[in-house]
């Protein structure tokens, strides 16, 4: 395992990103229902502005990659903590449309320094032995940001109204700036002298490797899938099932608070599931019996989403599709992170955070176009088309 204080750095590293994602997550429950709130006209609108910080992170991540080979970890860290910040803030006190849009273009800058400055790092600090459970480490306890803003978020928001939550949200990300002098990651998170190539650059050096070029597009595919799809349009698809709310104990849940609570679950086991999952994939049965299977487990699952089953049931397929988001996203990263050690550079995690985030933008988008029944199933089918492919390639790649 990692020193301890490599590992409190990674631990670091989490929750200065938890913090920053306050605002961010409660968008995705809150703006599909409140989105009259911010002086938006249309759930268009919604789905641009929940899918445009992620195409603004397209061009920007190779610029980050250069970036962090000549700034050091804590550099970057602040810069994204004062924009992530001004950000949130910007969410209360903005109205209409060209207003959120320069709002989720900043914060698509802040998560690429806060997600590359923490895959560079965590890479560079591992081995074979430990990355899987870094990775879940530090998936798990980054997605308690997403855990306080969906939960905290969008039952604050029914009482207090979006723009006293996304202030107050704004100003507890003042708490991050000490934790980055907590860190001893001074020095340069790249070595100047590996290779980082560029997008195009590294597919042809690799487009003869099936198993790198399928990592990629799982990678993005999974992204589309989860960050895309499930996240931005749950709440809206629990208001149609549900359009009188869910009656509890005598109290009257309203979709989006429903939805968060649903979604929060999923970053309330993550510190728990995320690290365990790693740690078994580090073993030597290796990544991929776990990732098939949650691939599988994922398709049939996903499918059963827009059906018409009991209330009960339905809740607990929603229940299970969040389970197999923490265990395919820690096992694809872990993956991803297995091939850029094994080629020494960082541009294998460029190149794989560009495709991820290119699949997490176009889920919002295209899943308000498509619909919920359209795009669920034709998520599940993605997710079985992957699980052919991976099991395909299985025999040549025993290390996974």
């Amino acid at each position: 395992m990692m020193n301890n204080q490599g590992r409190r750095d990674v631990v670091t590293i989490a929750l200065i990103t938890a913090i920053c994602l306050f605002g961010d997550s409660m968008l995705y429950v809150v703006l599909p229902i409140h989105w009259r709130d911010g002086g938006l006209t249309s759930l268009f609108e919604v789905g641009l502005l929940l899918s445009v910080n992620r195409f603004v992170r397209l061009p920007l991540n190779p610029f980050v990659t250069w970036l962090y080979q000549r700034i050091s970890l804590r550099t970057g860290m602040a810069i994204a903590i004062v924009i992530a910040g001004i950000t949130t803030a910007g969410y209360g006190l903005g109205k209409g449309f060209v207003a959120w849009l320069i709002c989720r273009c900043l914060w698509g800058a802040s998560w690429s320094l806060l997600r590359l400055g923490s895959y560079f790092s965590i890479v560079n600090s591992s081995t074979s032995v430990n990355r899987g459970y870094l990775m879940g480490m530090y998936n798990g306890l980054y997605r308690l940001g997403s855990l306080i803003g969906m939960l905290v978020g969008s039952f604050a928001v029914e009482k207090f109204g979006m723009r006293n939550v996304s202030l107050l949200f704004a100003l507890l990300t003042v708490v991050a700036i000490p934790l980055v002098f907590r860190s001893s990651s001074s020095n340069t998170i790249l070595n100047n002298q590996q290779r980082t190539p560029t997008l195009l650059g590294g597919i042809a050096e690799n487009w003869k490797d099936k198993s790198w070029l399928l990592m990629l597009g799982s990678g993005m595919l999974l992204a589309y899938i989860y960050q895309g799809v499930l996240a931005s349009t749950l709440s809206l698809t629990i208001q149609q099932n549900l359009p009188e709310g869910f009656l509890l104990l005598g109290v009257t849940i309203e979709a989006s608070s429903l939805a968060g609570f649903l979604q929060a679950l999923r970053w309330g086991w993550e510190p728990f599931v995320a690290p365990r999952i790693g740690f078994l994939s580090d073993g030597p049965r290796g990544r991929m019996p776990y990732f098939l299977i949650s691939l599988v487990l994922a398709a049939i699952l996903f499918w059963f989403i827009p059906s018409p089953l009991p209330r009960l049931l339905w809740f607990g397929v929603l229940l299970f599709v969040q389970l197999t988001a923490t265990l395919l996203t820690t096992l694809m990263d872990a993956i991803a992170s297995d091939m850029a050690s094994a080629r020494s550079n960082m541009g294998t995690m460029s190149t794989y955070s560009f495709l991820v985030d290119f699949g997490a933008a176009l889920g919002p988008f295209l899943a308000f176009q498509l619909g919920d029944s359209l795009a669920y199933h034709g998520a599940s089918l993605l997710l079985v088309i992957l699980a052919v492919c991976w099991y395909k390639i299985r025999p040549q790649k025993k290390t996974l």
